[in-house]
């Protein structure tokens, strides 16, 4: 634990401070092993972007990702063990969050905080495991909301019968 507290706060004091990324009638993604500033600024204007997290090392704390698209569409991807903290304004368009966030959070974890605006586009923001595709990232929460259900119920059935 201390060897990766030690590497993260050498990441977090040796990592670019801005970084600008811009995709016009074009895609861009990013993907795999690179490192994300302390403030990101994402434009596309009639593209695609992917910013893919899942293998980025995030130092604790926050690092900000500001998107503006204009007719295009963004797709962020967190690891289930960051937390994302986002906020946006879509006109004629969507703004979508399916991240889930850790239960707990505490100093050492990473929070990505997202703030868009998008105008006849859209964000989607996910959590996948690591190289888990959109197929399995889907077949993955339909189990998990199975089990949670059937859970549920199960509590639910066995509080019935200690009432009875």
């Amino acid at each position: 634990d201390k060897k990766i507290a030690d590497k993260n706060t050498q990441l977090a004091t040796s990592r670019k401070q801005t970084s600008v990324s811009i995709a016009v009638m074009g895609g861009l993604s990013r993907s795999g092993q690179w490192y994300a500033a302390k403030k990101n600024r994402v434009f596309c204007l009639m593209g695609g972007v992917e910013l893919d997290l899942r293998n980025v090392n995030l130092p604790p704390g926050v690092t900000e990702f500001n998107i503006y698209t204009l007719m295009g569409g963004v797709n962020v991807i967190v690891p289930p063990n960051v937390a994302v903290d986002c906020d946006g304004i879509s006109i004629m368009g969507g703004f979508d969050n399916k991240a889930n966030a850790p239960k707990t959070t505490n100093s050492q974890t990473p929070i990505v905080r997202i703030r868009g605006v998008a105008l006849m586009g859209g964000f989607e923001i996910t959590t996948r495991l690591p190289g888990e595709s959109a197929r399995q990232a889907r077949k993955r929460r339909k189990l998990e909301n199975k089990a949670r259900l059937l859970s549920a119920n199960a509590s639910s059935n066995a509080s019935r019968r200690l009432g009875s």
